[in-house]
């Protein structure tokens, strides 16, 4: 007689590009079984595995967090990969096929990263959510609690594992999934592998403080041995392995609704897990504007620039028209207005009126009082003198009107013969005499 084939464990990473932590986990994974321990032996001995380290090459290459080349979560496409936009799951799930077929799938462990819980834990599938319409025909229905002995059994490996952050609840939303799919047509130890990017909390190791590589490869180990330990046995040995730790799965208090505390649910922190997603496949939804009628637009833009408040100032204009001032007040109020020239030459106040008392006026009126005993009155806007008293002055002297005789038509440049403020005098000639 034939030996029956050796049972299979599937071991994958990085579906999303970005959770590198998970490729220190497979490390140290893939470290341990080709080591040279008696452990590493003898699950070589009995078991095949399949892995694969990273199932989304392109997104890693391109840089992606999340996605593939097509734009979309890989692990929401494990129900009906298709062979062009997902070809890594599709080829994925077509081998998983073949072994199901060929020997026993006994594990399939998908790891990831998780980007606000702390500690390392586990996702799993309980079977109060088996529904048989939706299994494959070779599944049958698991035991109840079945799916978390494996996940105690690592905690007790691994200190940084946390059994009291694992989850076993299967929502609507997450049927696409790996780790779903692989439950509902594979195996009953189908399990998402989370780590954190922080670190752990004050009861697990390192306490309080980020993970390391070297953590994250621990866990590599760890997972490797709970194999070992847990599926590896005889019948007998098995079957003590699964009482002690029931008793030990018994004592842990998990939630029982529906708010597994995973990011992406209602009340979680967060946003949403490695493991789950919204219902969308797509990364982001376009939001195309709503289409506006031209006659419309055109119409409430009319209305727009006819609205009360442009109207406003035409009315008030309007109405100063209709009914002007008296004419004696329209006099006394030219009489109290100071023309322009009075105040050009006299910038400040009149007598009769408040005065600031800030430091800052006090300072401005004492440099304006200076100033009228030093300077003449020139154009405020131009700080030249008016042009009526150059042109009277220049006449007066025979000069061209408006520019004085011998002057550089460039302002502020002397002329040869004159005297230059930075060199002294200058010759006839140009020379200058130092």
């Amino acid at each position: 007689e034939d030996e029956p084939k050796k049972p299979c464990v599937v071991l994958s990473a990085r579906i999303h590009p970005g959770e590198t932590n998970a490729s220190w986990m497979m490390k140290g994974a893939i470290d341990y079984l080709t080591g040279w321990s008696d452990g590493a032996k003898e699950l070589r001995d009995k078991f095949v595995f399949k892995i694969v380290p990273m199932l989304n090459p392109d997104g890693v290459v391109n840089g992606n967090y999340r996605t593939g080349l097509a734009g979309v979560d890989l692990n929401r496409k494990w129900k009906a990969p298709k062979k062009d936009l997902h070809p890594s799951v599709y080829y994925m799930k077509e081998m998983m096929e073949r072994q199901r077929d060929e020997r026993k799938i006994i594990l399939f462990v998908d790891l990831h990263g998780h980007s606000v819980k702390r500690n390392i834990f586990i996702y799993g599938c309980d079977a109060k959510f088996w529904s048989a319409a939706a299994n494959h025909e070779s599944r049958d229905e698991p035991p109840n609690l079945s799916s978390r002995l494996f996940p105690a059994q690592l905690a007790n490996a691994a200190q940084a594992f946390s059994f009291n952050d694992c989850r076993f609840h299967v929502k609507r939303r997450k049927e696409n999934t790996g780790r779903v799919v692989a439950w509902r047509q594979f195996t009953n130890n189908s399990y998402t592998l989370e780590a954190s990017f922080g670190g752990a909390d004050a009861e697990h190791a390192p306490a309080e403080t980020h993970f390391s590589i070297a953590d994250y490869e621990k866990l590599g180990h760890g997972l490797c041995t709970t194999i070992l330990a847990v599926l590896s046995g005889d019948e007998k040995a098995q079957a003590e392995m699964e009482l002690t730790l029931m008793k030990q799965v018994e004592a842990f208090v998990l939630p029982d609704d529906d708010s597994d505390g995973e990011e992406g649910d209602e009340g979680a922190k967060g946003g949403f897990s490695s493991d789950d997603d919204s219902d969308d496949d797509t990364v982001a939804t376009i939001v195309l504007p709503p289409k506006v009628d031209k006659d419309k637009g055109k119409a409430k833009s009319k209305a727009k620039n006819t609205s009360p408040s442009r109207k406003k100032p035409e009315a008030k204009k309007a109405t100063q028209e209709e009914a002007p001032p008296p004419p004696v007040e329209r006099e006394a109020r030219q009489r109290e207005t100071p023309s322009r020239d009075a105040l050009r030459a006299d910038p400040s106040p009149a007598k009769g009126d408040d005065r600031c008392n800030c430091p800052s006026c006090q300072v401005y009126e004492e440099f304006i009082a200076m100033g009228r005993g030093v300077l003449t009155p020139t154009d405020a806007a131009s700080g030249r003198k008016p042009r009526g008293e150059d042109e009277d002055e220049d006449e007066g002297r025979g000069g061209v009107s408006g520019r004085r005789q011998g002057a550089s038509p460039h302002r502020g440049s002397p002329q040869r013969g004159q005297r230059s403020p930075l060199r002294g005098e200058l010759k006839g000639d140009g020379a200058s005499v130092e």
